[in-house]
């Protein structure tokens, strides 16, 4: 082949690669010094697409109608004339021109960062482990709950006087709530008394003895079926009966529903540390002793005179 073919062939060739629109669109592109990554960005195409218009390799992409439109819309953010870059593509093929959209976009594939998948499942698993901590302890607080359940009541050590044979030595204590409400009801008689200028040992207000905090069980007489003196419990009080003769007859905590006979030297002096609970009768009449109360605390003497 003469040198004059050669150069004829070379010349050929190169004509016909510059005719393909995507020689000359990569050619520009690099010349405006933009990557294919930020043409795709700008076309909403995926990068794979770019790549392809750039090279002319169309097998995997969509019909001509929207090649034309990948190839419009390339040449027009590159300033090239749209029509000539079409034209170039089609070559004389029978194209459609209504099918050409005026831009195609096509969203790039999202892929999910690495990153978040991480975090999301760095999330996921604080949260089981706070579940599995909170489970551990919802369970560890029930044993220990049902293992030091206290009484909202006033709870206290209560003789059984039915039993003879009962420790004797036991130390019977005034309930701490009963002692602060006994403390609160000294004070406001005093205040009363004090407002009436009540001087006289006679006329002076009946105060609990604050310092009676515990007897011991054995000086506290046996409960007995009889008596001129009768407490009908309906609900759990503390209950403090002395006579006359300073014997303790009840010093403890009574249950409700219950009934408590006292039999001893009149007057009695008596203490209710949950009045409203409490029914008396003495002589088999009834006894009203809210106007010795103050709040849950009632304090009173009963049998002074026939009632």
């Amino acid at each position: 082949m003469s040198e004059h073919d050669q150069e004829t062939e070379t010349q050929e060739k190169e004509t016909s690669t510059v005719a393909l629109p995507g020689h000359r669109l990569k050619l520009t592109r690099e010349d405006l010094h933009l990557s294919k990554d930020e043409v795709a960005h700008h076309l909403h195409l995926d990068v794979n697409i770019v790549e392809a218009l750039e090279t002319d390799k169309y097998d995997d992409l969509p019909s001509p109608a929207y090649i034309c439109g990948y190839l419009r819309s390339y040449a027009r953010i590159l300033k090239l004339p749209e029509d000539e870059i079409v034209s170039a593509y089609s070559k004389g093929q029978e194209i459609n021109a209504a099918l050409i959209p005026e831009t195609v976009s096509m969203e790039p594939e999202k892929k999910i960062n690495p990153g978040i998948i991480k975090f999301v499942m760095l999330i996921l698993i604080a949260l089981l482990v706070a579940a599995g901590f909170m489970w551990f302890a919802e369970k560890f607080q029930m044993f220990d709950t049902a293992a030091n359940t206290e009484s909202t009541t006033i709870d206290v050590p209560v003789p059984d006087m039915n039993q003879p044979e009962m420790n004797q030595s036991a130390v019977i204590e005034r309930p701490a709530q009963v002692q602060e409400q006994i403390q609160q009801f000294n004070a406001e008689r005093t205040e009363v008394a004090i407002a009436q200028n009540e001087e006289s040992a006679s006329s002076s207000p009946l105060l609990i003895d604050e310092g009676d905090i515990a007897v011991e069980a054995a000086v506290v007489a046996e409960q007995v079926e009889s008596g001129d003196l009768k407490l009908v419990v309906s609900e759990d009080s503390w209950i403090e009966v002395t006579d006359s003769e300073g014997k303790r007859h009840i010093y403890r905590l009574a249950a409700k529903n219950t009934e408590i006979h006292v039999n001893g030297v009149a007057p009695y002096t008596i203490l209710l540390g949950n009045a409203e609970g409490v029914a008396v009768f003495y002589k088999n009449k009834s006894f009203n002793h809210k106007r010795y109360q103050r709040d849950q605390i009632a304090y009173f003497r009963l049998g002074l005179t026939e009632e």
